[in-house]
């Protein structure tokens, strides 16, 4: 289960905007045992009552230290800043309770969010509607990536496909790399952020050297565990996915 932690406010001076973010305390039960009835890892997380990016936010705080790492990761590392998301649609796998579509939705997007743990779904609500932004949430889908490409709402495109973190995970790689090609419009962007990340390790590890915060710790080391164990695997992916970051072409 999940116990919120004390309040915090992440100073690090007056004035001054500290890239840190308020954190829900997880307390993890434990590992699934062997043989145990989960097929997939969303399933052990629902039924544990557990959403492993919950952050809590109750105030406009929160969201704007998550927003300024959101601009971080998206405009310094991707090339891709936060005026591309006005206007777009987007459409976002694993969303989680919905911190970072809070982010895209503030930028301008109208998003499609698609989460397979349907107890995650009633928190996204409450966070659109808390920071004055359901405008901006187009509708949550109950699916995984092989069950949404199954499904009527596949045959429609965007012009922002994200998923992030968990996507190395789904096997075979063909599966999500040929939905997220046909969901895109002709000139759309993909965001697959460890992939196109993972890429630009291969040939400088500096940029996943620094994590700023546990967000990035996350990411940065299942792209190094990644990288030593296939090199030259993101690159391989990055090929047959289809889109347009920023200025660089994949």
């Amino acid at each position: 289960m999940y116990t919120p932690s004390a309040p915090c406010d992440n100073k690090r001076g007056r004035g001054t905007l500290a890239p840190t973010r308020c954190h829900t305390v997880i307390k993890l039960p434990s590992p699934p045992p062997a043989g145990n009835p989960y097929n997939k890892l969303f399933d052990y997380y629902a039924a544990q009552d557990i959403f492993p990016t919950y952050s809590g936010f109750e105030s406009a705080d929160g969201l704007r230290r998550h927003e300024y790492l959101r601009r971080r990761a998206f405009a310094d590392k991707l090339k891709l800043p936060a005026r591309s998301f006005r206007g777009a649609r987007l459409i976002e796998f694993g969303p989680d309770t919905g911190e970072n579509a809070l982010v895209f939705a503030q930028w301008g997007a109208a998003c499609t969010l698609v989460e397979p743990n349907i107890k995650a779904h009633a928190k996204v609500r409450e966070y659109f509607a808390r920071f004055g932004l359901s405008g901006g949430l187009e509708t949550i889908i109950e699916a995984d990536i092989s069950q949404f490409a199954g499904r009527p709402e596949a045959a429609q495109q965007y012009d922002l496909v994200i998923a992030e973190g968990f996507i190395y995970t789904v096997k075979p790689e063909s599966v999500w790399i040929n939905l997220f090609h046909d969901l895109l419009v002709d000139d759309g962007g993909d965001a697959t952020l460890l992939v196109h990340l993972g890429q630009k390790a291969e040939k400088d590890p500096s940029v996943i050297s620094k994590p700023a915060s546990e967000e990035e710790t996350s990411l940065f080391k299942a792209i190094k565990a990644k990288l030593a164990k296939s090199p030259g695997w993101y690159s391989r992916v990055a090929k047959d996915i289809r889109g347009e970051i920023g200025r660089a072409h994949v």
